[in-house]
Parts: structure tokens; C-alpha cells; sequence
């Protein structure tokens, strides 16, 4: 499934990027706004294609829940389900030629 990246997406609260796969929405304008999301995100569409989308999705529900109960915390929950923290640790690496290519860059 080709993924694709849509810009300038109203998302809501305080969330700038979000995968629904196969599309990543952003709430920056264009790339340059925002290159570390992109990668953050792709290093989502990473973990899918490596884990598949169904055991993806459930684990990291469950690990959210499970960091919930855990921390009792929101924010903390979150930043602490492995995917996360994967992606996280990740986010400043350079995109590869696929990746710039879904990014919208010339390659």
C-alpha cells in the first residue's frame, strides 16, 4: 500500500502529526515546516510494514493502557510505548530516497 502525506491537516488539540495508514496528516504547511514529524512518522510506517498493521495497532493500544495504569499520566503513557520511543529515538535521522520520494522532495 503506498503511503502518502497530507499537509496542512486540522488536527485537533495539541497533535501535529498523526499515521492512519497508509496517510500521514500533518498539520505543517509543507516539509521544511516540519522534518523531524516526517520522520517520526515514517519510522511509524516502518514498524507496520515490520510488525503488520493489526499487531501494530494492538500493541501499541496496549501499551498505551497498560503505561496508563502504570503512570497515570497521559503524556507519559504515551512517550513510553516502545514504538515511541523508537520513533523518538530515531526522528533525526536522514530520510532515505523512498522517504523523500512519499515526502513530497525531489530525489
Amino acid at each position: 500500500m503506498k503511503v502518502r502525506i497530507k499537509y496542512g491537516v486540522k488536527l485537533p488539540g495539541k497533535i501535529n502529526g498523526i499515521l492512519v495508514y497508509p496517510y500521514i496528516l500533518l498539520r505543517c504547511p509543507e516539509y521544511r515546516a516540519c522534518p523531524i514529524l516526517v520522520k517520526h512518522e515514517l519510522i511509524h510506517v516502518e514498524q507496520i510494514k515490520r510488525d503488520g498493521v493489526i499487531v501494530f495497532w494492538l500493541k501499541y493500544e496496549a501499551w498505551f493502557v497498560w503505561n496508563f495504569i502504570k503512570y497515570r499520566n497521559l503524556y507519559k503513557a504515551y512517550r513510553n510505548i516502545p514504538y515511541e520511543i523508537e520513533a523518538y529515538s530515531r526522528q533525526g535521522e536522514l530520510l532515505t530516497i523512498e522517504e523523500r520520494e512519499i515526502a513530497g522532495l525531489k530525489v
